[in-house]
This record gives C-alpha cells, sequence and structure tokens, in this order.
C-alpha cells in the first residue's frame, strides 16, 4: 500500500491522505511507528481505541493531547504517559489531575507541571513540596495557604 509506505517514511503525510485511510488500523499504527504526534491526523474512532492510543504514547507520551476524552480518563494509560513524560500531565482528564500518584509523577519529574494539577494538588503539601523540590520558582502555582504556611 503506497500510503502505508509514505506515512511509514513520513508520519505526518498521514495529514494528506484520504479519510478512509487516516481510520485505517494499519495505515496510522505504520504513521505511529515513527512518530506518535500522528494520532492528531486518525480518525476519530481510532483516536478513541486504546490499542492505537498506546502506541502513540508509547513513542510520543505527549501525543496524549490527541486521544479521545474517553482515553484521557484511563488511569493507567495517562499514568504511564506522565511518567514517560511529565508534561503529558496538561493533557490529562480534569479528575485525573486530581489523583495524587500521577500528580507527584509529573511534579517530581518537572516541577513546572503543578501549573496543571488541579486546585486539591495545588493544596497538597507533599504534591508541591516534591514540585519545589524539582524547581523552586514552581512554588508561584501553589496554593495560597500553602504559599503563606511558614512551616
Amino acid at each position: 500500500n503506497f500510503v502505508k509506505a509514505a506515512v511509514r517514511a513520513r508520519p505526518y503525510a498521514l495529514a494528506h491522505a484520504e479519510e478512509s485511510l487516516r481510520g485505517n488500523r494499519d495505515v496510522v499504527m505504520a504513521a505511529l511507528t515513527t512518530s506518535g504526534f500522528a494520532l492528531q491526523f486518525a480518525g476519530p474512532c481510532l483516536r478513541d481505541d486504546r490499542d492505537i492510543v498506546l502506541a502513540a504514547v508509547s513513542q510520543s507520551p505527549d501525543a496524549l493531547a490527541f486521544a479521545s476524552m474517553r482515553l484521557r480518563q484511563d488511569r493507567a494509560l495517562v499514568l504511564e504517559a506522565v511518567k514517560a513524560s511529565p508534561s503529558a500531565f496538561e493533557f490529562a482528564a480534569a479528575k485525573l489531575k486530581e489523583d495524587k500518584e500521577i500528580a507527584l509523577a509529573a511534579v517530581t519529574r518537572c516541577g513546572f507541571t503543578l501549573k496543571h494539577a488541579a486546585d486539591i494538588m495545588r493544596n497538597d503539601a507533599e504534591v508541591v513540596l516534591a514540585a519545589v523540590g524539582n524547581n523552586a520558582v514552581t512554588l508561584q502555582y501553589a496554593s495560597d495557604r500553602i504559599r503563606a504556611n511558614k512551616e
């Protein structure tokens, strides 16, 4: 298949493939072997396919941004993406931004991800200390209560 070979060599060619091919599992997987970011050009059904999204996130963790909202709520998938690249935390569903394990996985590797955490995590001393331990400037993203606490 010509398009399959083209997207394997140049994944962003998927953006210009016929719509039916952007929904073809084999064609999309061929693109994802080189760049997970090609997920953005996949059809909506494939952006909601856990195996496809897992392949994309395994290649490029921030490709989580292009997954369906249902999969951005998948705790195991999000945790894997965040452990690989803390910046993926930004694309997690709101309820997972309240998850302490996921928040800690993000902020311990990149303190600045605290700015994407839910308020409850910005008000959690352990999470904030982990973020500040990575980068002191991230204290600015902590809750007022934490920033005013002298202990």
